[in-house]
């Protein structure tokens, strides 16, 4: 049988070649489109823009945070981003130690009630090291019972200096991706704080009997989608290399 298999092969070493090199040619032309460039999978990062370069080594800066924010990455996937396709989905959520109201009998509990700082904050150590940051600021759709949710104003502090703002409540949804563009050369400090604003129903009783509830409930959630820390290209200032988050 051995001796019979080996005068196939002897006599067929022709055809044999010829099919390794079909085998070859197939597995090229899998790995190329039609046009002769290379396939980018579904799943694969694309290719950064012209004049854009990651910076080697470096690591993206990690959040610090502050008071009851859930942050954390999710998936670009998930079914509830509405059909969006994005790179990076950064999700902040309220979790825990938000105050629901306050009642307040007396003029100087009112007063206090209103300066009360109810807020929380993410800060990014950048160590001077990045230029700008890129994001888009958006909501989840839907969100459901939108009155158990406060006023919320969510503001970027470069070095404690205010560079962006947006205030989001249920009559005023961020309903399409607002963009986010901070420049960041020579920043020790990128800090995101969110702030819940308190609402207030006042009660009447007679002219000498007067009452207040403060209410203020837990911010809402919010995205930052395709978020970029962009670190200067051959690491001087204003330069276009891209660090993603």
């Amino acid at each position: 049988m051995k001796e019979k298999l080996k005068e196939f092969i002897k006599a067929h070493a022709d055809v044999a070649f010829v099919a390794v090199i079909l085998a070859a040619v197939v597995l090229v032309f899998s790995l190329t489109d039609h046009r002769g460039g290379n396939v980018i999978r579904a799943n694969a990062p694309p290719p950064a823009a012209a004049g854009q370069q990651a910076a080697a080594g470096q690591r993206p800066p990690q959040p610090l945070i502050n008071g009851g924010l859930d942050v954390k990455e999710i998936s670009p996937t998930d079914p509830a981003l509405s059909g969006r396709l994005y790179q990076t989905v950064t999700e902040v959520a309220p979790k825990g130690g938000w105050p629901n109201y306050q009642y307040c009998d007396t003029q100087e509990e009112y007063d206090a009630a209103l300066k009360r700082n109810v807020s929380a904050t993410i800060t990014y150590p950048l160590g001077g090291r990045y230029s700008r940051l890129r994001c888009n600021l958006e909501m989840p759709q839907p969100q459901d019972n939108l009155q158990k949710f406060g006023d919320t104003l969510v503001e970027f502090y470069k070095d404690g200096e205010k560079a962006y703002e947006r205030r989001i409540t249920a009559s005023s949804l961020v309903v399409s991706p607002a963009p986010v563009d901070i420049d960041l050369t020579g920043a020790q400090a990128l800090t995101v704080r969110v702030i819940v604003l308190p609402r207030v129903e006042k009660h009447v009783f007679s002219p000498t009997m007067v009452s207040w509830t403060v209410t203020w409930g837990n911010p809402f959630t919010f995205w930052l989608t395709d978020m970029q820390f962009v670190a200067p290209a051959g690491g001087g200032n204003g330069g276009d290399g891209q660090q993603g988050k």
